[in-house]
C-alpha cells in the first residue's frame, strides 16, 4: 500500500495513515494557504505539495474587431424619448492587452443574494474585486476564481469549474444624425455601421459558450475539468453579444 509522506514524515489524519492527498482534499492536504475557501470550500484544483499555485497568471485579451449597430434614444421626458441615433460599436483589437493577476482572496458575485469569497484566486488586487479602476480603456475589471463555483465541499476527483468575473467595455460611436422618434416608430430604419461619430466607452452585457450568471460571471468555454492544472494554462473564455463576437480571453 503506498504511503503519503511530507519531509519524510507519514501523514497521519484522523488517526489514520494517509495513503494519498485524498484524504483531504484540494490544496488543503499539507497546510497549503490556498487550500480552502474562507466558507470551508474545497477548491478542487491541485493536490500536492509541489503544485502550490503560482503567485501570479497571465491572462490575454484580444477583442474581435468586429463592428455593429444599433438604434439609441435620447432627449424627451417621463412619456419617452424624442429623437434616435445610430450607435456604432467597435470591439477594437486596439484594446488587446496582456496582464499579469496576482493571486488573492476573490470575491465573486455568483448571484443576486450572496457574493462567493475565495480564498484563492487571480485578480488585479482592487478591492472590492468588482470595482476596479481601469488597467486600459477597453478593460474595466478582471478576476479569474478557480473552484468549485461556490458549491460545497467535495472529493476529489469531481470535476470543477473556474470562474471568470470580467467587466469589458468596448468602443462606441454616437452619429450627429437625428431622426425624431416618431419617425423611427413609424419607418423602423435600418441603423449604419460609422466611426465618424462620437467616440467613448459603452460597457455592455455578454454571454459565453458555457453561459453566464448575474453580474458577467463566466465558467471557462473549456470547463468542468477533473484533471489537476496547476498554473489554469490553456483556461478559455469567449464572450459576445447580439449575436457578436467581442472578444477572447485565454490563461496564457
Amino acid at each position: 500500500m503506498p504511503l503519503a509522506t511530507k519531509n519524510n514524515t507519514l501523514i497521519v489524519k484522523d488517526g489514520k495513515v494517509a495513503e494519498n492527498c485524498g484524504c483531504c482534499g484540494g490544496w488543503y492536504c499539507y497546510g497549503n494557504p490556498c487550500s480552502q475557501t474562507p466558507a470551508g470550500f474545497n477548491s478542487l484544483w491541485v493536490c500536492g505539495e509541489d503544485e502550490v499555485p503560482p503567485s501570479t497568471l497571465n491572462v490575454s485579451v484580444t477583442f474581435s474587431g468586429e463592428r455593429w449597430c444599433e438604434w439609441a434614444f435620447g432627449g424627451g421626458d417621463e412619456r419617452g424619448p424624442s429623437y434616435a441615433f445610430s450607435r456604432t460599436y467597435d470591439a477594437s483589437t486596439s484594446l488587446n492587452a496582456t496582464f499579469a493577476l496576482a493571486r488573492a482572496s476573490v470575491s465573486v458575485p455568483v448571484n443576486f443574494l450572496q457574493n462567493y469569497l475565495y480564498g484563492c484566486g487571480y485578480s488585479d488586487g482592487a478591492w472590492p474585486n468588482y470595482l476596479h479602476s481601469p488597467w486600459i480603456a477597453g478593460v474595466n475589471s478582471l478576476v479569474i476564481a478557480p473552484g468549485n463555483s461556490g458549491e460545497a465541499e467535495k472529493p476529489i476527483g469531481t470535476p470543477w469549474e473556474c470562474l471568470l468575473f470580467t467587466t469589458i467595455f468596448v468602443k462606441q460611436y454616437d452619429s450627429a444624425a437625428r431622426i425624431s422618434y416618431s419617425q423611427w416608430q413609424s419607418t423602423q430604419p435600418s441603423c449604419s455601421v460609422s466611426t465618424s461619430g462620437t467616440e467613448s466607452l459603452g460597457l455592455g452585457s455578454y454571454t459565453s459558450p458555457r453561459g453566464a450568471t448575474n453580474y458577467n460571471v463566466h465558467r471557462s468555454d473549456t470547463g468542468p475539468f477533473t484533471a489537476t492544472n496547476p498554473t489554469l494554462s490553456g483556461l478559455k473564455w469567449t464572450l459576445s453579444t447580439s449575436g457578436h463576437l467581442v472578444c477572447t480571453i485565454e490563461v496564457v
